[in-house]
C-alpha cells in the first residue's frame, strides 16, 4: 500500500474543495433566497465552461450531475420557490386628543 504524499493530500483537499462548491450551489438553487437560486440554476443547467471545469476539479461528470439535477427539477423535487416576506405596513399609534400627541 502507497503511503499518502503531501501532493495526494493536496490533491484530495483541493477536490473537496471543489465539491463543497458544487454543494453550495445545489443547497441554493434547492433552497436559497431567490437570487441565489435563480444564479444557481443558470450555473448549473447554462453554463458550460466554469461548471464543467469545476466539475471534473472535483472528480465528477458534469453531463451525469447535470442529468440528475435536470430530473429532480422535472419532478418537482428541485427548487422550492423562495418566500417572499411581505412587506411591513407602518404602524398608526392612536392620538391623544388631550395631548395632542401620539401614544
Amino acid at each position: 500500500m502507497q503511503e499518502p504524499t503531501l501532493v495526494n493530500s493536496e490533491v484530495g483537499s483541493e477536490q473537496r474543495m471543489w465539491l463543497a462548491v458544487i454543494a453550495r450551489t445545489v443547497e441554493d438553487w434547492v433552497g436559497g433566497p431567490l437570487r441565489a437560486q435563480r444564479e444557481a440554476d443558470e450555473y448549473l443547467f447554462h453554463d458550460n465552461k466554469d461548471f464543467v471545469t469545476v466539475c471534473q476539479a472535483a472528480g465528477l461528470d458534469a453531463g451525469t450531475l447535470r442529468g440528475k439535477l435536470l430530473r429532480l427539477k422535472q419532478g418537482g423535487r428541485g427548487p422550492r420557490p423562495a418566500q417572499v416576506m411581505p412587506k411591513p405596513q407602518p404602524i398608526r399609534f392612536p392620538v391623544v386628543p388631550a395631548l395632542g400627541i401620539a401614544a
